[in-house]
């Protein structure tokens, strides 16, 4: 959704350019040219950084809002009121992030840095996004209780002990992926 909103974006304001050059990005990484999801989205948030500031994010915010699951809410405000901490871990961009968790009262967030040019730059995603989740925990010294995921990307935080694995929306992959692991979940109803 961020490479389509930035590319709306970039049109509006005849940036034709960094259309150009997302979509060169999208095509070689179809292609293979780009080896790894991780190493589109370092070109895209370099290539895009001017959409990422916070005028623009709030507006991308508001159409995410559109996406918003009622069910999970109301599970998140659950156990806030029981006094967890609530965390959002995310592969999105800080850019947008950041704002995401702030609508939605997180306490922390842990997202993809925008400081792509840095030379550890990672992708906050499977074995990256449990270390960072991991690490974010032990400074508030607090543990991973309560885990809600829609994507088998997360199998490394899935596998961590704790109360409850709560699956949102899994595909068929997601599904055959935690019973292969057998990884004990319970599903959101929809």
């Amino acid at each position: 959704m961020f490479i389509v909103f930035v590319c709306k974006k970039a049109i509006g304001e005849f940036d034709l350019l960094l259309v150009l050059r997302i979509c060169l990005f999208v095509v070689l990484r179809k292609f293979r040219v780009i080896p790894s999801h991780e190493a589109m989205k370092r070109l895209v948030l370099r290539a895009s950084v001017q959409y990422a500031k916070e005028p623009y994010m709030k507006d991308l915010l508001l159409r995410l809002l559109a996406y918003e699951n009622i069910g999970v809410l109301r599970i998140i405000d659950r156990y806030r009121k029981k006094g967890y901490y609530v965390v959002l871990s995310t592969a999105a961009p800080a850019a947008y992030a950041d704002l995401i968790a702030k609508h939605f009262c997180f306490d922390y967030v842990c997202a993809t840095s925008m400081a792509v040019e840095q030379s550890d730059w990672h992708e906050n995603v499977k074995e990256e996004k449990m270390r960072a989740t991991v690490h974010l925990l032990d400074k508030i010294d607090a543990r991973l209780a309560i885990f809600l995921t829609d994507h088998d990307d997360d199998l490394p935080l899935l596998r961590i002990p704790k109360d409850a694995n709560i699956i949102v929306n899994p595909t068929s992959k997601t599904l055959e992926k935690l019973e292969q692991e057998r990884i004990v979940y319970r599903l959101l109803p929809k």
